[in-house]
């Protein structure tokens, strides 16, 4: 019975962040502050730990990603966005360009399902479900124009199933094997001779 009462207030909690309505119960509210005020203290530590390796070298850039029960959290690029090992999918995400890219020189697009990709979305843009609760299954990143002769990028993911994919070349899909739900993810970009 513990876990049908924990999966009742898993849901309050996404209904909390993922609505536009309030919970009138105090006890699903603070969990969900909880929550939310966990994910961001995990992802200050994973910034910490990038600027102690040599973050000089990564462009800034803001990445929003709507995750699973907690809601939109942001980073930037270097950052781990949502959480590995969480168990916890990312719906979507944007992410807002370097100011010297346009925002149709970086683009990307997701996976859907199997044989399904998302067109590609120029950046600032959202690409992902919107109020269905869709994980992705992938991503994949494209730089063109200027940024592709100024700019390396490469990105890194976990997925829900374990899966573990580093250093994942610009243009390629980056999604597991099993077509495991996203749960968090990495954006490298570097100007080139860096």
């Amino acid at each position: 019975m513990a876990g049908s009462e924990r999966r009742d207030i898993g849901q309050g909690v996404a209904k909390l962040t993922g609505a536009n309505s309030m919970s009138d119960d105090p006890v699903t509210r603070i969990l969900a502050a909880i929550d939310r005020l966990r994910v961001d203290v995990l992802a200050r530590l994973d910034r910490l730990e990038v600027g102690s390796e040599s973050n000089a070298d990564f462009v800034p850039a803001e990445i929003i990603a709507h995750v699973q029960g907690i809601g939109d959290i942001e980073g930037n690029l270097g950052d781990w966005i949502g959480q590995p090992r969480s168990g916890r999918w990312i719906e979507g995400f944007s992410i807002a360009p370097p100011n010297d890219i346009a925002p149709d020189e970086l683009l990307y697009r997701v996976v859907l399902g199997r044989d399904q990709l998302s067109p590609w979305t120029p950046s600032d843009k959202y690409c992902g479900s919107t109020s269905l609760a869709m994980p992705l299954r992938g991503f994949c990143l494209m730089l063109r124009g200027t940024a592709a002769s100024s700019y390396e990028c490469s990105y890194s993911a976990t997925f829900v199933d374990g899966s573990d994919l580093r250093s994942i070349p610009v243009g390629q899909v980056c999604a597991s094997a099993t077509l495991a739900p996203l749960e968090a993810f990495q954006v490298m970009l570097h100007p080139r001779g860096a």
